[in-house]
């Protein structure tokens, strides 16, 4: 298999909506609840709401397997479309009343910390905001804040002019705290 050009390229595949996603595609999934047997979070092209993120841990559903679910599941039936395979096939067991209810309950906060590498902090910063930052900031609700740590040590010292035009610029950025101190 050809590699990939980048991660967007697969993030693209995974939420292509074909004409006909039973037989070309599948349904997403945020977790799978193995004591009730279930998918948690299941989505498929037909569904009004919006694709979830693609992330590393979105499952892709086989389609007969997410239509046999959502068959179970109370509630009106999804519009119906073509079979998977043609001809007769077993047709799904009538269910007693509604599943499992399974409560899903999604983080509502992420944090992290990450050191740069002071060669090359524009590059790893941008890999920060390309994979991270904009899959957070995806949310319509999200609120999200990034704050910048400095942390520099010289065992000679700072030199005044070292000194003066750090603060300085510091000041004119607007740095929320900044100073040189004694170690």
């Amino acid at each position: 298999m050809p590699r990939l050009r980048d991660r967007s390229v697969l993030d693209a595949g995974i939420l292509d909506r074909p004409m006909i996603w039973q037989t070309d595609a599948f349904a997403l999934a945020a977790g799978y609840d193995e004591t009730a047997g279930r998918d948690i979070g299941l989505w498929t092209p037909q569904d009004t709401e919006g694709a979830p993120v693609a992330t590393d841990s979105l499952l892709l559903v086989r389609p007969d397997v997410a239509q046999k679910q959502r068959a179970e599941e109370p509630g009106p039936a999804p519009a119906p479309g073509p079979d998977p395979e043609p001809g007769p096939g077993p047709s799904p067991t009538p269910h007693s009343g509604p599943g499992p209810k399974v409560d899903i309950v999604w983080p509502t906060r992420f944090y992290g910390v990450k050191t740069l590498n002071s060669d090359k902090t524009a590059l790893e910063f941008k890999n920060v905001a390309d994979e991270v930052l904009a899959h957070l900031r995806s949310g319509k609700h999200t609120n999200v804040t990034v704050r910048i740590e400095i942390e520099a040590t010289d065992s000679e010292g700072f030199n005044e002019s070292r000194v003066r035009t750090v603060s300085e610029n510091a000041r004119t950025l607007k740095f929320d705290q900044s100073g040189f101190e004694e170690s």
